[in-house]
């Protein structure tokens, strides 16, 4: 049989550009992103000294003294146990904005003091410097509790396993109570007790901090650090209890 004719080609479709796919590039991830940036919580506890600007009281038999002669007199060496907590957030890598709450409990030495009469009677009299027959040993000391609020930053750098801190910031003292406390006994045995209680005002300064935090996990670390409060309060305005 005579061969088929061939068959009419197939019009092709026209053409259709292939797709061009380009995977976009990818920014390297900042150095350190992620890393350190929310929240921190910390509790501590505190071992506290004072240092300031405490009233220094005499210590020591001054009843055989002359007019010529000097009181010694021996400031509070006041110390303190204490704890608190600090919340923060780190605004970026290595910088933190932290407040702080601190509560503390102050006790100072116990001055004992003989003198040749009630202290209270002889400043009032200016007698204190002269030479008494009677005597008046008095023991006493104070003690008062206080709360520490602070807010300001804490810069750090990471080293050593953990990271070194060093910031600052406002501290606010709130306001609280001081007790003078005094046993004074007479040569001939008569012993009067006094408690005297002064409230002072709120107090604000500031505080500086240095430290060093060791990361345990990547969410729990152990420190040690050192801070330094100065704060001016005064009771102007407040009352005295005796």
């Amino acid at each position: 049989k005579p061969a088929k004719a061939p068959a009419k080609p197939a019009v092709a479709a026209p053409a259709v550009p292939a797709a061009v796919t380009t995977a976009a590039a990818i920014a390297p991830a900042a150095k350190g992103a992620g890393k350190g940036v929310g929240l921190f919580i910390e509790g501590f506890g505190a071992y506290t000294l004072t240092n300031g600007s405490s009233q220094a009281y005499a210590d020591g038999n001054g009843a055989a003294q002359t007019a010529a002669d000097s009181v010694t007199h021996k400031t509070s060496a006041a110390a303190a146990l204490g704890g608190g907590a600090k919340i923060g957030y780190n605004l970026m890598n290595n910088l933190g904005l932290v407040a702080s709450f601190e509560y503390r409990a102050f006790k100072t030495r116990e001055w004992s003091s003989t003198q040749g009469n009630d202290p209270v009677v002889c400043e009032a009299a200016n007698t204190c410097g002269q030479p008494q027959v009677s005597t008046t040993t008095v023991k006493y000391k104070k003690s008062w509790n206080n709360m520490v609020l602070g807010l300001g930053l804490r810069p750090s750098v990471d080293a050593l396993g953990g990271s070194i801190y060093a910031g600052g910031g406002l501290a606010v003292i709130l306001p609280f109570e001081e007790t003078f406390e005094g046993t004074y006994t007479t040569a001939a045995g008569v012993i009067t007790e006094r408690k005297i209680v002064d409230k002072f005002n709120m107090g604000f300064g500031a505080y500086g901090e240095v430290g060093y935090n060791f990361n345990i996990t990547d969410n729990i670390y152990v420190g040690l650090g050192m801070r330094a409060v100065v704060v001016t309060v005064d009771n102007n305005g407040k009352s005295r209890v005796a």
